[in-house]
């Protein structure tokens, strides 16, 4: 976990930060100053702080750089003109500067690119301690070797002179060889390079500018304390002609003035040592770093070309851990190779095969897309989710024989999910059209019936006319529920708002209830009178039949009471639908009003009446809710406001 101490006394940006990394695996300690630091400085990865107290902050920030250069700082501030902030780069030497009001994605960048950098300089240093001690080991070979070239030499019949330059040549030679040959990393072949020419006097350090990528290059140099240290500049650096120019590059990077340099360079890089030599040991050194340039330039170019090829697979890496879906490499027999880190949340690796990570299964999964020729995805369930796998070939293996593959696991969980209710939907749809067609078919038999009963009223034997009028009464009732079941499912293409009051509403919904509440007692209590409210009464039918269906279906077979209470409180319309079933669990009230939410049985309902209940009055400036407090059942208030006569 890494560590860091955010100076910030805003709650709100506290309370900011604090969400935009939570996910981000890294420990903060918001501070309201510098000297609630209570923990061991070398245990912090990152400072952060901002311009109040800005010459406190200064001062901690530059005993920060002098005591531990390896603390990566970073100052905040809402002041882009302040002073401070110059203060702060010269002495503070900050790895970044955060403009406040800041971007999101911005300052998540600057602390990753932080922490990164902070990782790669404790790398670094661990790389170079050792390399220091193999650099001894290699020393005492050296002091061996130089002893057997002495004694060579000895034997050789030359002047005092020759011998001691020639000594020094391939003592130079050989030393250069191996140390920078054997180095593994361009830190350390500075390092190395630097514990080369120390037998020259007047040479200060060396640094090194190389290319990266096509837009960027890297500015490596070893700081005052020892510390490998490096700037990332626009590439067109490479490019520049003359010393005096590269000596400008350097003193804008190290921030100190740079004296005389004596430059390398080659087209993939610019190799220079700064120095205060003049005169003939100046055109010695010269004359040496010419001489040994093989030397100098073959190992630098390999290990240019080894960091770019790292860069590029921390590159692709980043990019693969940042997918949502999983992936992983498979290789032969089922074996995963490599995954990205959505795979890892999944399962484990450690040499298993894909199915016994991802299905937990000894067997490969049915359809496994591995098997097939004709690259058709197949279907895996992992811990309650469905995933479609895609498999790709890349050829050969890279560890062993046989074919590997890159498997893209897309999670379709919720889409089989959607597709189900989607379905269900389109059915109950086309029940409703089902149900029109149904009540079209039978109103026009039943206008005959009646249009005949009435002829036989007026002109039929007059022992019969009582039934002929039964028989008009009850046609006539007929009639009237499927024009209210017509009313109900064919849709309104005006969408004019009408008034209307709840009796109108229920005078015409309730018929068609009639079936849905035999097993139970229908009450229906309306002391609202004439008011009314604005709305398009077809929509608040199929509310009004919702609720009731719902307290219909919640009672099941057991008998029990539909109460409907309709009322004036204030300036609201109400309506309250209780029933006397088992009321709704407490830990679903929050979710009712949740599309798909249902706590009905699979295939009885669809979790989108509550839901468009809840449209439907929220779109004609009314509310919807449940009665947490009506202990007898369930209780769904519906409100709206009362139109003003």
């Amino acid at each position: 976990m890494n560590l860091i101490a955010w100076i910030e006394s805003d709650a709100n940006v506290v309370h900011s930060l604090r969400r935009l990394f939570k996910d981000k695996k890294l420990e903060i300690h918001f501070l309201n100053d510098v000297d609630e630091i209570q923990v061991e400085l070398t245990r912090y990865s990152m400072i952060v702080c901002d311009d109040r107290k800005l010459s406190k902050n200064l001062d901690y920030m530059e005993m920060i750089k002098n005591k531990f250069p390896h603390i990566v700082r970073v100052f905040t501030t809402a002041r882009p003109e302040s002073s401070g902030i110059r203060e702060m780069i010269n002495r503070g030497k900050v790895f970044r500067v955060i403009f406040k009001p800041w971007i999101e994605s911005d300052i998540q960048s600057t602390i990753i690119d932080g922490v990164e950098d902070f990782r790669r300089r404790t790398s670094r240093h661990q790389v170079i301690l050792e390399i220091g001690k193999l650099n001894q080991q290699l020393e005492n070979l050296n002091q061996e070797l130089n002893q057997k070239i002495l004694e060579r030499t000895n034997d050789l019949q030359i002047s005092r002179e020759e011998e001691k330059g020639r000594e020094k040549r391939v003592r130079h030679l050989l030393n250069l060889s191996q140390e920078l040959g054997q180095a593994p990393h361009i830190d350390s072949y500075l390092i190395q390079l630097r514990r080369q020419l120390k037998s020259w006097h007047g040479v200060v350090a060396p640094f090194l500018i190389f290319s990266t990528s096509k837009n960027w290059i890297e500015f490596v140099y070893i700081e005052t304390s020892g510390y490998i240290n490096s700037y990332r500049l626009k590439a067109s650096i490479l490019s520049v002609d003359g010393i005096e120019e590269i000596r400008k590059v350097a003193a804008e990077v190290m921030q100190r003035p740079i004296g005389p340099l004596v430059v390398k360079k080659d087209e993939a890089f610019i190799l220079a040592v700064e120095h205060s030599m003049s005169g003939n040991s100046l055109d010695e050194f010269n004359s040496f770093i010419k001489e040994n340039s093989y030397a100098l330039t073959v190992p630098l170019r390999k290990l240019i070309r080894a960091e770019e090829m790292r860069s590029s697979a921390r590159s692709w890496e980043k990019i693969f851990n940042t997918l949502d879906e999983p992936v992983a490499i498979v290789g032969p027999h089922y074996k995963v190779i490599r995954s990205n880190q959505r795979f890892l949340d999944i399962g484990e690796i450690n040499g298993k095969k894909c199915h016994e990570v991802f299905s937990d299964s000894r067997t490969p999964c049915l359809e496994c897309p591995l098997d097939s020729q004709d690259g058709v995805p197949s279907q895996v369930v992992s811990k309650n989710k469905v995933f479609r796998v895609h498999s790709f070939d890349i050829g050969g293996s890279v560890r062993g024989g046989g074919r590997s593959h890159v498997n893209f696991y897309q999670d379709i969980t919720d889409a089989q999910e959607l597709y189900g209710k989607l379905v269900q939907s389109e059915k109950m749809a086309a029940l409703g059209r089902l149900a029109g067609n149904v009540a079209h078919e039978l109103n026009n038999p039943l206008t005959g019936i009646r249009s005949m009963s009435q002829l036989l009223r007026k002109d039929g034997p007059e022992e019969f006319k009582n039934d002929f009028e039964e028989i008009d009464k009850a046609t006539s009732r007929c009639q009237g529920i499927i024009k209210h079941l017509l009313d109900f499912t064919i849709k309104d293409e005006s969408g004019e708002w009408v008034s209307v009051s709840w009796k109108f509403i229920l005078d015409r919904t309730l018929p068609l209830v009639k079936a849905a509440t035999r097993r139970h007692r229908l009450k229906t209590d309306d002391s609202s009178g004439e008011s009314k409210f604005c709305c398009e009464p077809q929509l608040i039918q199929q509310v009004v039949f919702n609720l009731i269906n719902n307290a219909s279906q919640a009672m099941g077979s057991e008998s029990g009471e539909i109460h409907i209470e309709v009322e004036v409180c204030d300036k609201m319309l109400t309506m309250r639908v209780s029933d006397t079933g088992p009321g709704v669990p407490v830990d679903a009230r929050k979710s009712i009003f949740e599309p798909y939410f249902t706590t009905k049985s699979e295939g009885i309902g669809t979790g989108l009446g509550l839901h468009l209940c809840r449209t439907i009055v929220e779109r004609f400036k009314g509310r919807i809710f449940l009665d947490e407090e009506y202990n007898h059942g369930a209780s769904f208030v519906i409100e709206f406001p009362k139109e003003v006569s």
